[in-house]
């Protein structure tokens, strides 16, 4: 389990991170979500030791955060950023093989090929054997680059007991279907493999679907944690998002189901509540 302890984190001489607390189990999807600005990105980098807290401290499985060696930190957590550009050709395979580098010396190009190999069929990614990334829908790039991360967890899985991924706005440029299929994808990895997963996302009802916990930060602070159910409300949108909304039940899932109100309604709306 990953512990976020009373931490503070600057950039520069600005304030970003205040007093924050939370933490991310094995095998659950916690979500990440509010308004641009409001320390998501910032959250993720300091959990990952890219960046550095100024109080606080962060705990990795009953170790310092500050006491893990990079080696050490390329074989326990992976992370997923929005897009990668390559200013080179690159090919699908040669790219997820690069989720291998920090275990080079150990493994031999025999067990190396056979971790790629297991990636590239788990994520449907043998037709694009051979093909350039640069070549690639934005969907399927996110897919190699999302081979790549579980190739370099699968690499040192014996080691560690637990695991995490990281997501940075993973959707981002998806079509709906990519969207979808990607996160199913994540929620899969994080049953059958229990590795934690923290994702940065956007869309309400896709956070919705497949979190197990979802924060939401607003200034520098979360000011709602907890379940789906518990988190999204109305009351609670509205403070984040500045949003109006009603809540109701997905009828597959039962989870909630957010119908964002149009803003002429709700600009009508508060207009005859005001009495002008």
């Amino acid at each position: 389990m990953i512990q976020v302890q009373d931490v503070y984190v600057n950039r520069g001489a600005r304030r970003v991170l205040r007093q924050l607390n939370c933490c991310i189990g094995p095998g659950k999807v916690t979500t990440v979500m509010g308004r641009n600005g409001a320390g998501k990105t910032t959250l993720l980098e300091a959990m990952t030791g890219r960046l550095p807290i100024v109080e606080g401290r962060i705990v990795w499985d009953d170790m310092l955060l500050q006491r893990i060696s990079p080696v050490e930190m390329a074989g326990r957590r992976a992370v997923l950023s929005q897009q990668l550009q390559l200013n080179f050709p690159l090919r699908v395979e040669e790219l997820v093989e690069m989720g291998t580098y920090s275990r080079h010396r150990d493994l031999s190009r025999y067990q190396r090929s056979v971790i790629i190999d297991e990636v590239m069929v788990r994520l449907d990614l043998e037709q694009f054997i051979g093909r350039y990334f640069h070549q690639l829908s934005g969907g399927e790039r996110q897919r190699v680059l999302l081979a790549k991360c579980l190739a370099q967890l699968n690499c040192s899985r014996h080691l560690y007991s637990h695991q995490y991924l990281f997501l940075d706005e993973p959707t981002n440029s998806l079509d709906i279907e990519q969207q979808y299929y990607l996160l199913a994808q994540v929620r899969q990895l994080a049953r059958e493999q229990q590795i934690g997963i923290l994702a940065i996302l956007h869309d309400i009802n896709l956070a919705a679907q497949c979190s197990d916990e979802i924060l939401l930060l607003k200034e520098g602070t979360i000011r709602y944690r907890g379940s789906p159910e518990r988190v999204l409300t109305e009351k609670s949108l509205k403070d984040i998002f500045n949003i109006n909304t009603t809540i109701g039940r997905h009828p597959v899932t039962d989870g909630p189901l957010i119908t964002i109100l149009p803003y002429e309604v709700c600009n009508r709306t508060e207009t005859t509540i005001g009495g002008t």
